[in-house]
């Protein structure tokens, strides 16, 4: 588990997309990892001294495999609420509880650290999200922005709709970012705001 900052963590050595944990007073958890990663998953909460079951919320950021796949495990031992925009809900459904379900759109605030706004930004997937949380100038990106080899937007394959994707993500340029937490490859946290600004001008 690599410590973020005081509140956020990020979770090692899983097959794929990464899982970020916060503790803010309570447990979230952004985004699931692959199928295949759940004893990894676990393994880690333990040496944080958290067990599945005290997991408050779970927050997926777009419905792709790599993102969901140990979410019906964690939501059936944990029953946290599950926050993901409906759009993607097609694509998870039957992994938890309708019930559990919060639906999320653009701008929607939810409470951890000290409110964490939704960015929606169709294209990837129709229901795919980013999240900022302004007191820490940190950015989950999710699959709006890669990590692996340097700064990347997603490959084209695996994109719903490129062209859309790539007008939507533009809204990453409005938000100061010091911290960005990608959906694949590890945290940025030096010159992330030029850095962003330079993807986008194919620097």
């Amino acid at each position: 588990m690599i410590g973020i900052n005081e509140k956020v963590y990020q979770m090692e050595n899983l097959r794929a997309g990464q899982v970020y944990l916060i503790l803010d007073g309570k447990v979230t958890l952004i985004d699931t990892g692959m199928l295949g990663d759940f004893k990894k998953i676990k393994k880690q909460l333990n040496s944080m001294n958290i067990k599945i079951e005290q997991i408050d919320n779970i927050i997926i950021t777009h419905g792709h495999m790599d993102h969901v796949g140990n979410l019906k495990k964690l939501a059936a031992i944990s029953q946290a609420k599950i926050f993901l925009h409906r759009s993607d809900y097609p694509m998870v459904e039957g992994k938890f509880p309708e019930n559990k379900l919060v639906e999320l759109h653009d701008k929607y605030i939810i409470d951890v650290l000290d409110n964490l706004e939704v960015i929606h930004i169709p294209g990837h997937t129709e229901g795919n999200i980013a999240l900022y949380a302004e007191s820490f100038k940190i950015l989950f990106a999710g699959d709006c922005l890669f990590n692996e080899r340097g700064l990347a937007f997603p490959p084209t394959m695996y994109n719903k709709n490129t062209d859309e994707f790539m007008r939507n993500v533009a809204k990453l340029l409005d938000y100061d970012i010091e911290i960005l937490c990608p959906g694949h490859g590890l945290f940025l946290d030096e010159n992330v705001n030029q850095k962003i600004k330079n993807k986008f001008e194919g620097k």
